[in-house]
């Protein structure tokens, strides 16, 4: 199995396409034709994942959180990607694009906490999708196919390989100077082709031009690509969901410190809980967005990195905050992400969790 099967796998779990435009999520270290010998999951490629990683025999470390965020200046010893770089190890980043997954992150949380119910606290749309159209003879339409199909065409959701192929005659007159696959410089050819057309997400577009031009047999082909407006699925951004029976905020304070290992910082009053709006993560700035777009009528609502000013927005809406930590609220993905990589290449690779430091601030 080679990397690039992997990301595919990855692309099924959370569609890179999904991301948010500031994000980094992809293959970020790596050749994608490599054989995958083992993969490690984790939060964060920590230099002891990427050790545990080498020791383990694992070319391969799929994370949460992007190894290469910001624009870098130099990969020098101690850098994460050039330390995985030269020991051969490739890394696979889902960030947003897992945050956003049905059965991503804030699925997991909301069924950590014990919350039924579960819905999207937001929805929003995907990029659109690229629709690609060319034309090919037909005794090589096979080849073409496949090799488009590789790149990421007609993969999408519960389907893969989609195509249409529509049969026809195609005319041209090589001239002067031309080098024809097929015909004769100076005469009119008739020949017998394939119109093929296949979508796919916009930032595969440059590697689906490369796979049609290095497989498509015609000196000069002709393609065309366009988006399309009336394509595109909905991602979930947080989650809101019921606790089984109403709590107060110190009793669902305590469950949160069961659940995740963590105790949370909160603004306490005298609320009744019974309703949860949630974002893993960094998301306290979702929290009255949800109520205005939605009319959620949330108690509590669970996240990280709260700010002061959303603790006070938090007393104004009549929500109690809960702060429970970056690390906290996304760590608990990081098994269920291991289960679902295991399940989508099978027995083809060893899938582990890493056990190493991961980026656990202590206290």
């Amino acid at each position: 199995m080679k990397i690039k099967e992997v990301v595919r796998c990855g692309d099924q779990l959370a569609p890179l396409n999904s991301a948010l435009d500031w994000d980094n999520s992809g293959l970020l270290v790596g050749d994608p034709e490599e054989e995958v010998t083992g993969i490690l999951t984790a939060l964060d490629a920590t230099l002891p994942v990427v050790k545990e990683a080498e020791a383990k025999g694992c070319n391969l470390i799929v994370t949460h959180h992007p190894v290469i965020f910001h624009p870098q200046k130099r990969f020098t010893a101690g850098n994460i990607a050039f330390e995985a770089a030269r020991r051969g190890i490739s890394i696979l980043s889902l960030h947003t694009c897992y945050d956003m997954a049905d059965q991503g992150v804030n699925r997991v949380l909301a069924e950590t906490l014990g919350l039924e119910n579960i819905r999207p606290l937001l929805r929003e749309k995907m990029k659109n999708w690229k629709k690609l159209t060319t034309y090919v003879p037909k005794a090589q339409a096979e080849q073409l196919y496949q090799a488009l199909s590789e790149a990421g065409c007609g993969d999408g959701g519960d389907y893969s390989g989609v195509c249409f192929f529509t049969q026809g005659q195609g005319r041209f007159c090589p001239m002067e100077g031309s080098h024809p696959v097929l015909g004769t410089v100076g005469r009119m050819e008739k020949v017998e082709e394939v119109r093929m057309e296949t979508a796919f997400p916009p930032e595969l577009e440059s590697q689906v031009v490369e796979a049609l031009k290095q497989n498509h047999p015609y000196e000069k082909p002709v393609w065309d690509i366009w988006t399309l407006e009336n394509f595109g699925e909905e991602y979930w951004l947080g989650c809101v969901g019921e606790l089984p029976e109403p709590m107060t905020e110190k009793a669902f304070a305590q469950l949160i410190q069961e659940r995740l290992h963590i105790t949370p910082r909160y603004n306490p009053g005298q609320r009744l809980i019974r309703q949860v709006g949630l974002c893993g993560g960094s998301g306290g700035e979702l929290m009255a967005e949800a109520m205005k777009a939605h009319g959620w009528q949330y108690q509590a609502f669970v996240t990280a990195e709260v700010k002061h000013h959303q603790f006070m927005e938090a007393e104004q809406l009549g929500v109690t905050l809960y702060d429970a930590s970056h690390y906290a609220t996304e760590v608990v993905a990081i098994p269920w992400l291991t289960r679902q990589l295991a399940a989508q290449v099978g027995e083809k690779v060893p899938v582990a969790m890493a056990t190493a430091y991961q980026g656990e601030i202590a206290g």
